[in-house]
């Protein structure tokens, strides 16, 4: 994949300080099927003995010092970029390459990951085209890279940020998600199988409620295990306090307050299989079965929008002042807070069957009420949910970030999603 240009088509006015015999010139080109990142080397129509470290490989019509084996560097202490032609020059060109690099990284994605259409998150995750391209993208946490090729890959970044670059991937829905993915040993049918593929979203979105969101790094770290088939089979598994007995469940110390049987309050269990939460009655895998797509499945049913992004790219655009939102049990709740009607179906409001929710079953209701649940050490006001079994009366608790109150998170035995209300 090559990028050339002439001149900086970020400044097309600009006057470039004439030196004999050289115009602007520069490109930038990398492999489109390395299946490691490229260790980048400069050249200038011929290779330099320079590395920049970058993941591509940069070419310039620098002004170069006599020996040719290094960018000019001026002699004299009173000339500086302001100046000397030759450092101004060399200024601009780099300028040019940031520029440059923008539309490399833009345009280049749709030569770098195809079209097609995915069954399942875990196809996209393990999509090696997907980390190719972010592979393309400095890494200013490097130790190596130094020097004006750091000011260049911060310069990158800034660039991006400033248009605004469409270069997280998202998902889109061709088909509705009815449920959330099966295993393999459980037949799809049309209805029941997901229809994905990639489009591309912008840095920051206009809409709050369409924001891209990283996955948290140990959510990312848990999908790369089970690319890898390690024994991590569940994200959900990572945010397990204890585990209880299938019987168990989960009523809130400060209870809802209704004394109708019908409509009282259940949270059913959070490690327990049901017909809806995982297995079918003949004890195998249902349509629903825990894997580590499911936390995805359910941030995008509540429209959550959530990028295959790695999270190193949120870290590179924070040292370069843009903050991006990751997905945290903090994080989801208070999305879940402010958004929640985005979860209702045809003009539906709370309180409301599961089925005309997003959520559609109460088992991918009770896998997002599992993870919003997750403890966050660094929240406040919280409200305890206690699990107990009856042989031992052993009790677990578990932390919720705030008191939900005014948000549709109780769970009723007639299966209907209710505001949830503090006791009179």
């Amino acid at each position: 994949l090559i990028q050339q240009g002439i001149g900086d088509i970020e400044e097309e006015m600009q006057r470039w300080p004439f030196i004999k015999q050289m115009k602007p010139r520069h490109g930038i080109a990398a492999p489109l099927d390395a299946a490691e990142p490229l260790d980048g080397q400069v050249y200038c129509f011929l290779p330099l003995p320079i590395m920049s470290h970058l993941p591509v490989h940069i070419n310039g019509h620098f002004t170069l010092n006599t020996a040719r084996r290094d960018l000019w560097k001026s002699t004299d202490p009173t000339k500086t970029t302001t100046v000397d032609p030759r450092l101004i020059w060399n200024k601009n060109i780099m300028s040019a390459i940031s520029s440059s690099y923008q539309k490399f990284l833009v345009d280049g994605r749709q030569h770098i990951v195809k079209p097609r259409d995915y069954s399942t998150y875990e196809e996209i995750h393990g999509d090696q085209s997907i980390s190719r391209y972010y592979d393309m993208f400095p890494d200013l946490s490097s130790k190596v890279i130094e020097g004006v090729w750091l000011d260049l890959a911060k310069d990158i970044y800034k660039t991006l940020i400033k248009h605004n670059a469409r270069v997280l991937a998202v998902t889109e829905h061709q088909r509705p998600l009815l449920l959330l993915p099966s295993s393999d040993d459980v037949e799809q049918t049309e209805e029941t199988t997901p229809m994905l593929t990639i489009k591309w979203h912008v840095l920051r979105s206009t809409t709050p409620c369409e924001q891209a969101h990283f996955l948290e790094v140990a959510t990312n770290t848990l999908y790369h295990h089970y690319r890898l088939k390690k024994s991590v089979t569940s994200i959900v598994q990572a945010y397990e306090h204890a585990a209880t007995a299938a019987s168990t469940a989960i009523v809130p110390s400060s209870s809802h307050s209704d004394t109708d049987n019908v409509r009282k309050t259940g949270y059913p269990s959070l490690m327990g299989p049901s017909v809806d939460e995982g297995f079918n009655q003949s004890g195998k895998p249902s349509v629903v079965t825990s894997n580590c797509s499911d936390i995805q499945c359910i941030f995008e049913m509540t429209g959550m929008v959530v990028t295959f992004a790695p999270s190193r790219i949120r870290a590179q655009l924070r040292a370069c002042d843009l903050t991006l939102p990751a997905t945290t049990p903090q994080t989801v709740f208070t999305y879940y807070g402010q958004y929640h009607d985005q979860v209702l179906l045809d003009g539906g409001k709370f309180p409301c069957d599961v089925q005309n929710t997003k959520f559609k079953i109460t088992g991918n209701f009770k896998k997002f009420l599992k993870y919003i649940l997750h403890k966050c050490n660094s929240c406040h006001g919280r409200i305890h949910f206690v699990s107990s079994t009856e042989a031992t009366d052993e009790k677990t608790e578990v932390d919720h970030p705030v008191f939900p109150e005014g948000v549709p998170l109780l769970l009723t035995a007639d299966q209907e999603i209710r505001m949830f209300e503090k006791k009179a």
